[in-house]
């Protein structure tokens, strides 16, 4: 059987998707917590290479399990680890079945300061939001999706300047830093989980890629927070220029632009030196577009009166 010897008074299976995994498996181990198995989500195949090194250097032994996404496959794998009472789980995406939350507690990871943002893809819709207050919850999994009672709620900051890369970052860091600490407390007992206010709770959809469609009629700031949170490894904030799909990395707002009373959504104007992308209220500057196939930055190819749309 797999696992290090260590003193921990339980055993855990580390299960989930995204380089969190790595992170979360790496804070187990340093808190001296066993940890038999690490599931994951999808093929290992889904994961950027550096990605995958991290989470092989962090196993060192561990058995790496790699599809765990049916019912039927982690009962299975449950059935020859009876020493399994605890499941430590971040960024699973889908249901979990009444039948794995019967076999062994579940510790969910969710980015967010649950009740508030419960459901998936919570990162990106707090940037959407314009969020500037966030937290990283530990909580019980039990039936009803990210509802279960609550262990320790780590706050960070959503900046100004922060996109979506650099709030998972932050993400990634606090699991690194404190998740094998919050398991061995709550393990030992030193950590009461407490009941969320449903009346509190707030709720988001899945997101896919084609929800990434700029509405340049929204409010500058509402773009500007857009195009933040869909930024890498997301697929971007996406418009058509000439016909051409392209995504927008960065952008900034400029409230001069609200001088122009008659304005078409969309359209590149000029104020001095600095063109713009009209929006429902002022504009945008583009600080870096880029050829959604190609990759080839266009920024400095857009001209006054281009005209930038949705499908």
């Amino acid at each position: 059987m797999g696992g290090r010897q260590v003193r921990s008074s339980f055993s855990t299976v580390v299960w989930g998707r995204g380089p969190a995994v790595a992170a979360l498996a790496a804070s187990l181990t340093a808190a001296e917590i066993c940890i038999r198995e690490i599931w994951y989500q999808d093929s290992f195949a889904s994961l950027p290479e550096a990605a995958r090194q991290e989470l092989r250097s962090v196993a060192c032994g561990v058995p790496l399990i790699a599809d765990m996404n049916t019912t039927a496959r982690v009962l299975e794998r449950l059935e020859g680890l009876p020493e399994v009472n605890i499941i430590a789980e971040v960024f699973y995406t889908k249901v979990i079945a009444a039948a794995v939350l019967e076999r062994a507690k579940i510790i969910n990871i969710h980015p967010a300061p649950l009740p508030r943002y419960r459901g998936a893809h919570p990162l990106p819709w707090q940037i959407i939001q314009d969020e500037t207050e966030s937290a990283v919850t530990f909580h019980l999994m039990d039936w009803e999706i990210d509802a279960g009672p609550i262990i320790r709620q780590v706050p960070f900051r959503i900046e100004e300047s922060d996109d979506y890369g650099a709030i998972l970052n932050k993400v990634i860091d606090i699991i690194r830093g404190q998740a094998g600490t919050i398991f061995d407390q709550f393990a030992r007992g030193r950590l009461v989980p407490v009941p969320q206010d449903p009346m509190q709770a707030t709720f988001v959809v899945k997101r896919a890629p084609h929800d990434g469609w700029i509405s340049w009629s929204s409010r500058a700031r509402d773009v500007r927070n857009f195009v933040r949170a869909l930024t890498v490894p997301l697929p971007g904030a996406w418009s058509l220029w000439n016909g051409q799909k392209v995504i927008f990395d960065a952008v900034d707002i400029d409230e001069r632009f609200s001088k122009y009373i008659g304005r078409s959504p969309g359209q590149v104007a000029r104020l001095g030196s600095v063109s713009g992308i009209l929006t429902g209220d002022s504009a945008v500057v583009p600080r870096r577009v880029r050829d959604a196939d190609t990759g080839r930055d266009i920024t400095r190819e857009l001209r006054v009166n281009d005209r930038f749309t949705s499908p």
